[in-house]
């Protein structure tokens, strides 16, 4: 029945198991993204506190490694990522190869379209993905329009449901409405439970109250799960997409997907863990360590810039010990006059060198830094490298970053691409050819990560021919003492260059002895010419 409450007994089941997250989470948000609504109190939209920043080093780090990334992952000017069959037992012939590069070209640029707002959505996914460790992206597919939109969610809002392989079983979002967005949106759907009281309650709250937020769960399921819930469900559809009222316990809208709709990629995540942890999390020490060694050092400049004063006692009526910058400390004249003399106001200076302590801030913003791979992703200042040592620098950066950057192509490029390629053929944009018709595929990344890994095959296979060049030059009566078929294979191991590229022994044979027989069969008709026109020539001169 549509109506029972399940889907949102199982929301409160998923929500209980991320509380245990928020409250790291709450003091990541306050000091690294303090624009975002909070996780454990409640703010409205625009506030913003940046009480407990000290210091904003977090937040250029922040910025400086999702720019990086957004840089090495996908970017609208360049051909990121290919599509390949993800079968590798099926040979990929040339017309197999050519259809994919067309489906490719297509995808690319229906995601470069503003409309489908992909690249803005990236970004936004990966300053989430830095900050809290995870980021969401909503794929809406708008058939009216025959346009795939993206969408990042704030990762306040989302709880996920993960099995023991880290692919999500289920996703639930909370959302808040006002009157007239609820009732645009879902007095018109098929399933809207909402009864004529409840309908009528919503208008009222439009004239009286249009502010008002109603609070609503967006769940995307799995059919079998819908089914044991009470929730409709297709057969032909493994995804269901349920919208309800949390308030009054109101399903308001069933759509059935095709495909999964939530891009969802962590940085670091625990297996059956349904959240992960990124460099928000590592850095939250250091940025709170960071933050009392300056609220220290604060207060110990202004000591030395508005010391205390000494003060006898009998200069005030009365008075208690302060010792804030700029107070009075009193003390007993006669103890002043027996230990030091002092009979006047005169300054106490208790701190007179901050270099020590204001060194130990500078090593703790490099800490921060690093936390945020800026020693990677930033080029020494003033540095003149040629294109060699670039490349090198830019291997090593997507070496010592594969992970999170693997993960992030995995969990969000890929299913991007895919998703995409999949409604764009739905949708006769892509014509799909007999060859990839049916046909699972997948996409092979033209990153940094990919970029190096093609870089090291193309250097190991110069070395291997390099090598056989050289052993050309053996003296001939050593030759003899090597096998040729042996030695090719032979180099091609050692120097670990792929042997792929090499034909089968009795292949290659066949080929050369068919290309000797063509040899002597052009060298004899070159001949067999030649003796034609003399014989031509000469018979010419004797008739003439």
């Amino acid at each position: 029945m549509v109506g029972d409450p399940q889907i949102i007994r199982q929301f409160d089941s998923v929500k209980s198991v991320r509380y245990n997250y928020e409250t790291e989470w709450q003091k990541i948000s306050e000091v690294l993204d303090p624009e975002s609504r909070a996780f454990t109190v409640t703010n409205t939209n625009g506030y913003v506190s940046r009480r407990k920043i000290y210091d904003s080093t977090p937040e250029r780090s922040v910025d400086d490694l999702t720019s990086s990334l957004m840089s090495m992952l996908a970017m609208p000017n360049k051909q990121w990522g290919v599509l390949t069959l993800e079968n590798p037992e099926v040979e990929q012939t040339r017309d197999i190869k050519k259809d994919l590069q067309v489906a490719t070209k297509k995808v690319l640029a229906h995601l470069a379209r503003p409309v489908t707002n992909f690249y803005n959505s990236q970004a936004d996914c990966l300053f989430d993905f830095a900050v809290y460790g995870q980021g969401y992206t909503y794929m809406y597919p708008d058939t009216a329009k025959k346009v795939v939109r993206f969408a990042n969610i704030p990762t306040q809002e989302c709880y996920a449901q993960r099995d023991a392989y880290g692919d999500l079983t289920a996703w639930y979002r909370e959302l808040v409405m006002t009157p007239l967005e609820v009732m645009n949106t879902f007095f018109d759907s098929k399933y809207c439970q909402y009864s004529s009281e409840d309908k009528r309650y919503i208008k009222e709250c439009i004239q009286k109250d249009p502010t008002k937020e109603n609070c609503l769960v967006h769940a995307i399921i799995s059919k079998e799960e819908a089914k044991a819930i009470g929730v409709p469900y297709q057969d032909n559809r493994p995804w269901v997409q349920v919208f309800a009222d949390i308030d009054k316990k109101r399903v308001l809208h069933v759509d059935f997907l095709k495909r999964f709709p939530v891009l969802a990629p962590s940085w670091t995540r625990k297996s059956k863990s349904p959240y992960g942890r990124g460099p928000g999390h590592k850095a939250l020490p250091e940025i709170d360590t960071l933050n009392a060694m300056i609220k220290t050092n604060l207060t110990g400049g202004q000591l030395m810039v508005q010391p205390s004063m000494w003060t006898p006692y009998e200069m005030v009526q009365s008075g208690v010990l302060d010792l804030s910058p700029g107070a009075n400390n009193l003390y007993s004249i006669s103890d002043a006059m027996t230990s030091t003399g002092i009979v006047k106001p005169e300054a106490l200076h208790i701190v007179k060198d901050l270099s020590f302590p204001m060194e130990m801030e500078m090593f703790r913003r490099q800490q921060i830094s690093q936390i945020f791979y800026s020693d990677l992703l930033q080029e020494f200042k003033n540095a003149e490298m040629s294109a060699t040592e670039s490349q090198v620098r830019e291997t090593a950066r997507s070496r010592k970053m594969s992970g999170p950057l693997a993960r992030y192509e995995a969990e969000n490029l890929d299913r991007a691409f895919v998703f995409t390629f999949g409604y764009l053929s739905d949708w006769g944009i892509i014509k799909m050819s007999s060859s990839i018709k049916d046909k699972d595929v997948m996409v092979s990344f033209r990153s940094g990560l990919y970029e190096s890994y093609t870089m090291g095959k193309l250097q190991l296979l110069e070395r291997a021919t390099q090598a056989l060049a050289n052993l050309k030059g053996i003296p001939p009566e050593l030759s003899p003492n090597f096998n040729p078929e042996k030695l090719l294979e032979y180099v091609f191991e050692h120097a670990g260059a792929d042997m792929s590229v090499l034909e089968d022994p009795a292949v290659a044979d066949e080929k050369r002895e068919q290309a000797a027989q063509l040899e002597q069969s052009q060298a004899a008709a070159s001949q067999a010419q030649a003796v034609n026109q003399l014989s031509q020539a000469f018979g010419g001169a004797l008739g003439a």
